[in-house]
């Protein structure tokens, strides 16, 4: 029973680890996503809007919505302190 213990606590340490990445990845993601818009928003569209005055188009340019969602941290003491 002790040894099954260890087992489990010990693949609930790997998969603590695994969440902390894959937490963080989402984050460098939604960054990544939030820094296009940006420059969608910013660069391109401005541009492509050009075309609108010009009487090319008539379609409105919609920028996507920025992503504001941060992942949710690992809040118990067991897998919290082992991915610190």
């Amino acid at each position: 029973m002790h040894a099954l213990g260890r087992e489990l606590y010990g693949r609930l340490s790997t998969m603590a680890a695994h969440l902390t990445k894959l937490g963080a990845s989402l984050g460098t993601a939604v960054g990544a996503y939030n820094k296009l818009v940006g420059s969608l928003e910013s660069r391109v569209l401005v541009t492509a809007r050009k075309f609108a005055e010009l009487g090319v188009s008539g379609d409105p340019l919609d920028p996507p919505d920025q992503i504001e969602l941060t992942p949710r941290q690992l809040q118990s003491p067991e897998l919290a302190d082992e991915t610190a």
